[in-house]
């Protein structure tokens, strides 16, 4: 089992050793020079759109390359290269604790080890998601692997979740379903109720105080901050139900389209809707801790029409954890990829987008047909979830 994982963390380094990366590493490049100018980065840029701590990284990781003389591009992947592999390993831990057999277990971590979705997010897009889903699967852990939730226990899955979002916002949103697991457990114990609601209270406080403690040093910056981490608006039109409806009104032209079209732009009323959604599959059905996240990322994966690329690292470990069709989730993973690869392909060497074209065929028709594949078989998978969830775990 060591070999596996150690070869998956060398085809990691691997792919950042002989890549540059994408858009994103020009970004941390920027970061860089403001941090070693002094200059206010939430300020001076729209281009760094997460809390502090992934800025203080980036300015450790420059440190490291100016006396290494080894690239920043290389560096600044080096954290989620770990972090990616450890979420092979957890899967593996968690699978031998759920009693599966030792064969199963290896299977379902090579899955994520050698997703090319997570080795693109990790070692060539350098974003920050493998790290927060390491984290909130090891917080989940934490509260699921005994039957007694002790102080202790909900003190560090709280601080552990508390740290995830000071990387990035999205683990604020497992807040709903981690409070909803505590009280169902707490409840199944007979806890008193005013042991309870202080229980839900301080976990619920251990994931925010960390967050506003990174930005006490930054309050001078807080109009950067407002506008560009708690107001980010990502990219429409590039994946998912966006990406579908650009191709619909470019096909069918027509004002009830555009119509349409406009009304999905509307990021804070979609958003808001996508989650209570979200909430209410996970909060009707009885899952698991970690099913309930695998519902949560899988409705906002496939509806939200604001999804970027990286997202869809999201899913992928609470899929083989809750071991829902693996082989599905080749699939998917397969469908997910090759729209990847091929819209970053158009985006940033459209000659290489039309050899590619010119060779395999391949246009936006093309792209359009897997998206809807692909948008088609999730929707499938997570009715089927949905619908077939009995865990109580």
């Amino acid at each position: 089992m060591v070999l596996l994982f150690l070869l998956a963390f060398i085809i990691r380094i691997i792919v950042a050793a002989n890549t540059f990366g994408t858009w994103d590493m020009e970004s941390v490049y920027i970061v860089a020079d403001m941090l070693k100018k002094d200059i206010p980065v939430y300020l001076a840029t729209w281009r760094y759109n997460q809390p502090p701590v992934w800025m203080w990284t980036i300015g450790g990781m420059s440190y490291l390359s100016d006396i290494t003389n080894i690239p920043l591009s290389f560096w600044a992947r080096i954290p989620f290269i770990f972090t990616d592999t450890g979420i092979g390993i957890l899967i593996y831990k968690i699978a031998k604790w759920k009693k599966y057999q030792e064969k199963t277990a290896k299977i379902l971590s090579a899955l994520y080890l050698f997703s090319p979705i997570a080795i693109w997010v990790s070692s060539y897009q350098a974003q920050l998601d493998s790290a927060i889903i390491f984290l909130i699967i090891l917080a989940g852990w934490i509260l699921v692997r005994s039957e007694k939730i002790t102080t202790h226990k909900l003190i560090i899955s709280g601080l552990i979740l508390g740290f995830s979002s000071t990387i990035k916002l999205v683990p604020l949103s497992m807040a709903p379903i981690f409070s909803w697991y505590l009280l169902k457990k707490m409840l199944v114990k007979k806890v008193p109720v005013l042991k309870i609601v202080i229980s839900l209270t301080v976990f619920n406080l251990l994931l925010v105080i960390p967050l506003i403690l990174v930005f006490l040093p930054y309050l001078d910056q807080w109009a950067g901050i407002r506008a560009d981490v708690v107001g980010y608006k990502t990219a429409w039109g590039i994946w998912g139900t966006s990406l579908l409806l650009r191709r619909l009104v470019e096909l069918v032209p027509g004002q009830i389209i555009t119509d349409v079209v406009e009304f999905s732009k509307q990021q804070g009323l979609i958003v808001a809707s996508i989650l209570a959604l979200s909430y209410l599959f996970v909060l009707i059905k009885r899952m698991s801790l970690f099913g309930m996240i695998f519902t949560l990322f899988f409705v906002v994966t496939l509806v939200s029409p604001f999804l970027a690329p990286q997202y869809l690292l999201w899913l992928l470990p609470f899929w083989l954890i809750e071991k829902a069709k693996p082989t599905l989730f080749i699939i998917y993973n397969l469908l997910s990829f090759s729209s990847l690869f091929l819209l970053f392909a158009e985006w940033q060497d459209p000659q290489f987008f039309v050899y590619l074209g010119n060779i395999l065929g391949i246009n936006d028709r093309i792209l359009s047909i897997n998206s809807f594949t692909l948008f088609s078989l999730s929707a499938w998978m997570i009715l089927f979830f949905v619908i077939k969830a009995k865990r109580k775990t």
